[in-house]
């Protein structure tokens, strides 16, 4: 199936209370979680605070890096169905939406060799189909991605956990992950087996770095 991402993270935030600032530090203090803007100034305090800034979190955790790609929207004859290959296709306003490319860094790269990739996947997956012309819309865009493409979900010390790196699946991890995150703060039971949570926990990479130093 297909959404609209606004319209559903919309949604998911409700009527939550926003503050709209720029965290550059976030310190212990008191015992409590302070977030700082670029001044050193506090933005606000917390005893528990959730790191989840997408790409952004590669500041904050070393094993998450930045990972960009491009989509793009053309006219055309949509398939019935989403249909995947390593890249996908659906019905979108104003045509086919085909994606994604995957760049390392934060730099999108070509978008005229984003569009020869996404003709040549759509004809070779699609051969039925016909792609039109014209390229309708196209954007771009920074994911935050791991070593094994698993996100991080977790406690990183006192007063903070993490959510990230959830690649190209934040839709299909995120709730779940949230709530895992959310009871394990709140003490209440467990939403995903032990060894589920082990294969998230944020700490993984770095006890296999050990691991393999060890011999």
């Amino acid at each position: 199936g297909r959404f609209d991402p606004a319209r559903l993270v919309s949604a998911l935030a409700g009527d939550t209370p926003l503050v709209r600032a720029c965290v550059e530090t976030i310190r212990d203090v008191g015992g409590a979680v302070r977030l700082c803007d670029e001044t050193g100034e506090e933005i606000l305090a917390a005893d528990t605070v959730i790191l989840a800034a997408g790409a952004g979190a590669a500041k904050l955790h070393a094993d998450i890096a930045p990972s960009a790609g491009q989509v793009a929207v053309f006219e055309g004859e949509a398939p019935a169905r989403p249909v995947t290959w390593g890249g996908y296709a659906c019905r979108a306003p104003g045509g086919v939406l085909v994606g994604a490319t995957h760049v390392k860094g934060e730099r999108a790269g070509d978008t005229e060799a984003a569009v020869a990739q996404f003709r040549e996947g759509f004809a070779r997956h699609l051969p039925d189909l016909t792609l039109g012309g014209r390229v309708t819309d196209m954007w771009s865009g920074v994911r935050a991605s791991t070593p094994d493409r698993l996100p991080v979900a977790g406690r990183l010390g006192p007063g903070r956990w993490i959510l990230g790196g959830l690649g190209s699946r934040g839709f299909a991890h995120a709730p779940l992950l949230a709530e895992a995150v959310a009871s394990e703060i709140c003490g209440g039971g467990p939403v995903l087996e032990r060894d589920g949570m082990d294969a998230f926990d944020p700490d993984r990479f770095e006890r296999r770095r050990q691991r393999r130093a060890q011999g």
